[in-house]
């Protein structure tokens, strides 16, 4: 038992300030609802607006029928609500890591999309040389991700089994304080060190995230300057980086409080013990 519970103890170690990142991700971002609430809580979908219009007006040429499709474009934007489309993408990727059969694609519904835009532009873009290629925008778009089929086989484990690894890690510290409790005031001991280095490990994490400047990270990634897209990416990451830190803040500092107050009763419990340790070979009765 002694040995298993010296294991137990080495692997929690290890695997707490893993878990602890992982479990992070997956209620920041690695869900439908966070996913979703990340996208409303940095604004994504009014800058990503401001993104296509900016780029739109930047790639518009002096020719009259390009800007007739600009103009058109712009109104569309301005009218259109990409939320719940967007939404539903999510959905829908969630949904095929939740399936078991290898294979995500995502299809995208253009349809509405195009029959506004060609409203919003009239007779002047029916009319137009470009017109045609509107037209011609399909009503649907597919997205295969098969190419990524490797590191969504990761991911889809990780999210379809996420209630199994937290449970058994749930498991694996139990039992570690059960022996513990168990053999003794000195395995309590290892247990709340245990839990001391490992509050300590999520300590540093936070620190370290701290020291991470997003815009200086982005601009060393990039060569295109803080593009609008730039900012969009560099919002997102911003909230999670901040998020982050939140959580690692919470997870570590009652780790460190326990363990600190585990260790100083068990250091009382340890002394009354030697104190009543007889001196010499008289038996008590």
């Amino acid at each position: 038992m002694k040995f298993l519970t010296w294991f137990l103890g080495i692997v929690l170690l290890l695997i707490t300030p893993l878990l602890v990142v992982f479990f992070n991700f997956k209620q920041i971002i690695f869900s439908p609802e966070s996913t979703k609430r990340i996208l409303v809580q940095t604004d994504f979908y009014a800058q990503a607006k401001s993104v296509i219009k900016k780029s739109l007006f930047e790639a518009n040429g002096d020719s009259a029928e390009l800007q007739i499709i600009s103009k058109a474009t712009n109104k569309t934007l301005d009218e259109y609500d990409f939320q719940p489309k967007v939404e539903k993408v999510i959905d829908d990727f969630f949904l095929g890591l939740s399936k078991n059969d290898g294979s995500l694609v995502i299809v995208i519904d253009l349809n509405d999309i195009k029959t506004r835009l060609i409203q919003n532009g009239g007779q002047e873009i029916k009319g137009s040389a470009n017109g045609a290629d509107v037209a011609q925008i399909p009503d649907s778009w597919k997205v295969n991700l098969a190419k990524y089929s490797s590191s969504l086989r990761i991911a889809a484990f990780f999210y379809r089994n996420f209630v199994w690894i937290m449970l058994g890690y749930s498991i694996l510290a139990v039992l570690f304080l059960l022996f513990s409790i168990l053999l003794g005031v000195r395995y309590l001991k290892l247990f709340f060190t245990i839990i001391l280095i490992t509050g300590i490990i999520i300590l540093l994490q936070r620190i370290l995230i701290g020291f991470i400047s997003i815009p200086e990270v982005f601009s060393s990634v990039t060569e295109q300057g803080r593009t609008g897209l730039q900012l969009v990416i560099e919002n997102l990451a911003m909230y999670f980086k901040e998020e982050t830190s939140k959580f690692l803040l919470w997870e570590s500092l009652p780790m460190i409080g326990i363990s600190i107050i585990g260790l100083i009763i068990c250091g009382l419990a340890g002394q009354k013990n030697i104190h009543n340790i007889p001196l010499d070979d008289r038996k008590i009765t």
